[in-house]
């Protein structure tokens, strides 16, 4: 919990580390083994160190499970400024996994960064499908719409999110950064 909760991507690279070495496959479950790469290789990619990371993914694919191989290694390509590299891997992803919340919402990304703004809408468009009563999903929305360039179009959106949500305080919070 420490190392997910900290922004001191050092230390939580050290304390998986540790962790890591004291793992036994006899007296712990190949879940904490599974959960401790992933907070190494986020830890990682969280201090900066994005090659770094895309070389733990790498070393540790086999270990970690694919969701997290595939957001992690996307997250790399996007802050290398890879953006061609992560349009492949999402193309991969989507052909392999389908259109999940999780696979869905880093389409939008990597339409986004990609300047293929067709797609992005087609894939925020799937997102709004999947969880059509979720507020988050509209958020998400408005902030690739932003993201984009395209003010006025995310001004209409935030309308369309504040009627079909409500005005209260709970949803106007959703919506602030």
């Amino acid at each position: 919990a420490i190392v997910a909760a900290s922004e001191d991507h050092e230390l939580g690279i050290e304390i998986c580390d540790r962790a890591l070495g004291l793992y036994d496959a006899d007296k712990h479950p190949p879940e904490d083994l599974r959960w401790l790469h992933a907070q190494r290789v986020r830890a990682t990619l969280g201090s900066g160190e994005n090659e770094a990371a895309l070389a733990y993914l790498d070393a540790h694919a086999t270990e970690l499970d694919a969701a997290v191989v595939h957001e992690t290694r996307l997250l790399a390509l996007f802050a290398l400024g890879r953006p061609a590299d992560a349009l492949a891997l999402i193309e991969r992803w989507r052909a392999t996994e389908g259109d999940t919340l999780q696979v869905l919402r880093l389409a939008v990304r990597t339409y986004r960064e990609n300047g293929r703004l067709a797609e992005m809408d087609a894939a925020l468009e799937g997102l709004r499908r999947l969880a059509p009563a979720d507020p988050r999903v509209r958020v998400y929305a408005i902030i690739q719409t932003l993201l984009a360039g395209r003010e006025a179009e995310a001004r209409a959106q935030i309308d369309a999110y504040v009627f079909r949500f409500g005005g209260d305080l709970k949803n106007f919070s959703t919506l602030s950064p």
